[in-house]
């Protein structure tokens, strides 16, 4: 389980629930957050930067949501701004689920994201966006393969047609509902035992982490040490 940590500056409907939207640059994320929200009810700039950070409001089985668009990244294992901005939100930010977008025209160019976000933390929802594009471009995606590999619900969706918006609000509220779940091991093959142990010793440690140790131990090996050391607790 994630650690939480509000940000005090960070506004906050009292009892509401917050959704990370994540995704990367191209994915269309603007228009699904605004089919969603109807309108942006917050724009500021992130904490020390000059990037913007815009909020919006979804209802829920009646009750509020708010949407927090992250910047759009590639990927969790850059050093760009962008990266870091988004990295450190869902590893320290105050989110009850993580909306992950993979364009439906170019998945193999966007999975990378949400299996990063899927070994962080099990409270994911992905949509598959440009739905209608993707059909009409011969683009065809098994969903129901894709949602036994990640282990979470994959929603195909349009920003532009509407299609799957309703299935994508209920997805929403379940993992809201439901709270935790596990995050998802990837199977690395000859790496695992040195993932298992450092994962155990990491866990041992006198130093509280903001991620799982599993997903710190993975990091640790692959020498990322900017994500690892957002992982830790100061």
């Amino acid at each position: 389980m994630l650690a939480r940590s509000r940000d005090p500056a960070e506004p906050r409907l009292e009892g509401a629930a917050r959704v990370a939207v994540v995704g990367s640059p191209n994915v269309g994320k603007s228009t699904l957050f605004t089919r969603l929200t109807g309108r942006v009810a917050h724009i500021a700039n992130w904490p020390g930067t000059t990037v913007e950070r815009k909020e919006g409001l979804l209802k829920l089985d009646g009750k509020t949501v708010v949407l927090v668009d992250t910047p759009g990244v590639y990927s969790l294992a850059g050093v760009s701004e962008e990266e870091r901005i988004t990295r450190d939100y869902l590893l320290r930010g105050d989110w009850d689920a993580v909306l992950v977008l993979v364009d439906a025209v170019a998945p193999e160019k966007t999975l990378y994201m949400a299996l990063h976000v899927r070994e962080l933390t099990g409270r994911v929802v992905v949509a598959l966006t440009k739905w209608d594009e993707a059909h009409a471009r011969g683009v065809h995606v098994h969903v129901d393969q894709l949602e036994r590999a990640l282990k979470a619900p994959v929603i195909p969706v349009s920003g532009v047609t509407g299609e799957g918006l309703s299935e994508l609000r209920r997805a929403i509220a379940e993992v809201v509902e439901a709270g935790g779940a596990e995050p998802l091991a990837i199977d690395y093959g000859v790496l695992e035992r040195a993932i298992s142990e450092l994962a155990r010793d990491l866990s041992g440690l006198e130093v509280e982490l903001w991620a799982p140790p599993r997903w710190s131990a993975v990091k640790l090996l692959e020498c990322d040490e900017y994500a690892l050391r957002a992982g830790l607790r100061a």
